[in-house]
């Protein structure tokens, strides 16, 4: 507050009274100005003007990030492209462990707690660290805007195993292949969705502007992931998965609009 300021006028008239109380104890005399009341602080000698000042550069370059990331290219495009190109998994990663553990009674596959981490911590894992390299190679061999359709069609694309699987309930050597393709597909695609998020970076704030499209990306992925469970309750697995397919298809229409040359330039591609 205003009081706790060093050198402000409170803390000159708490001295002050401090030395007219000497001054009374020795001669019993009220020296001028030493009143009761403090004298009204002037407002430059507050010290939260000085953190308010202090503060405001910081501030407008705050909201200067956002400024400039919304004047961007198409920004409604990226946004878009942001929120629907992973829709469709973002229902199927809530459900694909219970998927795998439930009872076949029940549309699950049956399968242990150890088998499930080591078809989805092990094989999963490492088919997706697979996929992203490869992933990686191919947009820096032949360019973001060649391989984007492939690569989102690989990311979409092998979802279709868990229809199958909920189908078929196929023994655990085909499942382990099955999860494997899946992730495969899945490390592809979501490198060239990473590219596009780091080519979007642009100017002196390009790290800002990731962490913004990234924070967008979560909730992308986090409404979904709400609803997932009670979709897949009222559908049973066979229509959960379908639907997911279904919702793969929306995040395929925005990669139609996208400043792809645009992308690249900024992305130093040539």
């Amino acid at each position: 507050g205003a009081d706790s300021c060093p050198g402000g006028a409170s803390h000159r008239f708490a001295r002050r009274r401090a030395g007219c109380t000497s001054h009374k104890a020795k001669r019993g005399e009220v020296p001028a100005g030493c009143g009761d009341a403090p004298p009204q602080q002037k407002v430059g000698e507050k010290c939260g003007l000085g953190v308010v000042r202090g503060l405001a550069p910081h501030i407008r370059e705050f909201a200067d990030v956002f400024r400039t990331y919304f004047a961007q290219e198409k920004v409604g495009v990226l946004v878009a492209f942001i929120l629907t190109y992973r829709l469709g998994e973002a229902f199927l990663s809530k459900m694909t462990a219970p998927f795998l553990l439930d009872a076949p009674g029940v549309g699950g596959l049956g399968l242990s707690t150890e088998t499930v981490g080591i078809v989805q911590g092990t094989v999963g894992v490492l088919s997706l660290v697979v996929g992203g390299i490869a992933g990686g190679w191919l947009v820096s061999r032949f360019s973001l805007k060649r391989m984007i359709w492939p690569m989102a069609l690989a990311l979409k694309g092998p979802d279709l195993v868990y229809i199958y699987m909920a189908l078929a309930k196929p023994s655990l050597a085909l499942i382990y292949p099955l999860i494997a393709l899946e992730q495969l597909g899945y490390g592809l695609g979501f490198t060239a969705f990473t590219v596009v998020l780091m080519y979007s970076a642009i100017g002196k704030y390009k790290t800002s502007h990731f962490a913004i499209s990234t924070g967008i990306m979560a909730l992308g992925m986090m409404v979904p992931g709400m609803i997932s469970g009670f979709a897949q309750a009222q559908l049973g697995y066979v229509g959960f998965f379908v639907l997911v397919i279904g919702l793969t298809l929306p995040g395929l229409i925005p990669i139609l609009f996208l400043p792809l040359d645009r992308l690249e330039e900024r992305g130093g591609v040539s």
